[in-house]
């Protein structure tokens, strides 16, 4: 089964009562001793991704839920015991794709309860590990990790060599996210070389060159990123996987960023925008929002900037990804910076710091103490600077971002004192 901002038309309030009769009379007309369950779930899809260019966010969620609660309760008879597995699975990924964290959540583990027997292993595998994806987007670690073990363990165990690789995968983003940048490569080496031996195994792949195209970005080899999404663009569009490109292509827009190379960057921006906006990914449309801000700052438009800033603020706010709200926080930080609005400046970095604290994200950490010194340099504090530079100095060596690293150095040293 493929698993892979929403405008207030003027047609909104007149549509409300019509839309779930809608689902309804089409679940009713729905017969899938004839099309498969495939059918009927992609059908249901298409639908709710082109409602939620038309609704509010929480009604698409609802209908979604509406949807799902419809074909177990009333085509239950139609539905064998891989059916009703797969069909959880699935709406664990509408789900997670909607923002829609605790119900996704309750999705996948409702189908990991349903993997009784090792009949369903893969199944069951599957479960685990996005189960631990969703604990880590909701930013527990812990939880995370024991799941993706969870996973991988049982994927040796029943030699379940994809299983094995995704699990792999899925490591390397924890390790990632916690600034583990050695194991994360690691990780993602091992899955990558089991990934090429799996004959047709395209999806996977493409993932994995993407992950090792940020990790590269991040420690400043930005040609090298380029490189490894080059890779990821041909499979991800050989097997259709628009959520991968959108990916992918956002990536790019900020290696062309990082490079300065602006024209190249908005056009790869603009790229991933179309995509997340078709598919319906509001994580996605805010993270693009969000490292377009780079952009406009280098042109000086603070209004653009902040407008920018607060469209990804509310997004991320939505759909409770706090790690999200700390990398707006940085860039409302910069824009009033540059405004010389220094209280304000002040209240979103250490807004933004707390946050990268509590959920335990050191790079952008990091970037915020950084950003934070060159407020106060600004503003002829030296002293305050210094120290703001040297908690970011300290991050960056334990993360070994060395263009990063170097910044922070040189402008310290210029504050001569």
């Amino acid at each position: 089964m493929d698993r892979e901002k929403i405008k207030n038309g003027s047609k909104k309030n007149t549509s409300r009562g019509l839309i779930p009769n809608q689902i309804r009379d089409f679940l009713v007309s729905v017969d899938p001793k004839n099309t498969g369950w495939n059918a009927v779930l992609h059908k249901i899809e298409t639908f709710i991704t082109e409602l939620s260019e038309a609704e509010s966010h929480s009604l698409v969620i609802q209908l979604l839920d509406s949807s799902v609660s419809h074909i177990f309760n009333q085509l239950s008879k139609d539905l064998s015991k891989i059916d009703k597995i797969e069909i959880r699975l699935w709406a664990g990924h509408c789900f997670e794709n909607l923002g829609a964290w605790d119900k996704a959540l309750a999705s996948f583990k409702t189908a990991l309860a349903l993997c009784n027997s090792g009949k369903y292993s893969a199944q069951q595998t599957e479960a685990l590990r996005w189960i631990g994806y969703i604990y880590l987007i909701k930013n527990n670690r812990r939880k995370a990790f024991k799941y993706f073990q969870d996973s991988l363990k049982l994927c040796i165990a029943t030699a379940e060599q994809l299983g094995e690789a995704q699990a792999y995968n899925a490591l390397g983003n924890l390790y990632f996210e916690q600034g583990d940048y050695r194991n994360a490569l690691e990780s993602w080496q091992k899955a990558l070389e089991m990934a090429t031996r799996l004959e047709g195994e395209t999806r996977l792949a493409a993932k994995i060159y993407n992950n090792l195209g940020v990790l590269a970005n991040v420690l400043g080899k930005q040609e090298e990123a380029l490189a490894n999404y080059g890779e990821s663009i041909p499979r991800s569009e050989k097997i259709a996987n628009m959520r991968g490109l959108a990916e992918v292509y956002h990536n790019m827009a900020i290696s062309y960023s990082d490079l300065e190379r602006w024209s190249e960057a908005e056009l790869h921006f603009d790229k991933s925008s179309q995509i997340a906006r078709a598919i319906g990914d509001i994580r996605l449309q805010a993270t693009i929002k969000i490292n377009r801000v780079e952009i406009y700052l280098d042109i000086k438009d603070w209004s653009v900037s902040e407008a920018l800033c607060n469209e990804a603020l509310k997004s991320y706010k939505q759909i409770e990804d706090r790690l999200g709200e700390a990398e707006v926080y940085k860039y409302l930080g910069v824009v009033h910076t540059n405004k010389t609005d220094w209280k304000t400046a002040q209240s979103y970095f250490r807004e933004g710091i707390q946050l990268t604290r509590r959920f335990k994200d050191p790079l952008t950490e990091a970037e915020l103490h950084f950003e934070y010194g060159r407020m106060l340099t600004q503003k002829n504090n030296k002293k305050s600077a210094k120290r703001q530079y040297e908690q970011a100095i300290n991050l960056f060596t334990q993360l070994n971002t060395v263009s990063q690293l170097e910044r922070a150095k040189q402008e310290m040293a210029e504050l001569a004192i």
